[in-house]
């Protein structure tokens, strides 16, 4: 029994990474931003440009899309996640004053939770 449930586990786990793994930020184009200047930019028309410009390209095209995916596309996310913590946690409070000085810490102490759990979201997987 014991080895079901694990290999029921592994096969859940796989598909969830899986699934996640294609809706991969990176795999949308409008998340990679350098590389798609890059691409506007450096677009020769000819096979024979292209061979020749292979040996930089492809060290360049690397760069710029770990670029994209470490730094562009992560830190182009704040500002989404921002909105999203203040629309979810602090607008439109419901309940009188008191209710709201009682809950004044706790949205204090969730706000910088639910952004980073945004923004690792946002990073990560393409979510609009």
């Amino acid at each position: 029994m014991h080895q079901i449930m694990r290999g029921f586990f592994i096969v859940s786990l796989g598909t969830i990474l899986l699934a996640s793994a294609m809706n991969c930020a990176v795999f949308d184009a409008r998340n990679r931003r350098l590389t798609n200047r890059l691409d506007e930019i450096i677009a020769p028309e000819s096979t024979a440009a292209r061979a020749a410009l292979a040996p930089v390209i492809v060290p360049v095209g690397t760069a710029s899309l770990t670029l994209d995916l470490i730094l562009i596309h992560p830190f182009s996310t704040i500002p989404d996640c921002a909105v999203d913590a203040h629309e979810i946690i602090w607008e439109n409070p419901r309940g009188g004053t008191v209710r709201q000085i009682f809950f004044f810490i706790p949205k204090v102490i969730a706000t910088p939770i639910f952004f980073v759990g945004d923004f690792l979201l946002r990073s990560m997987l393409n979510v609009d």
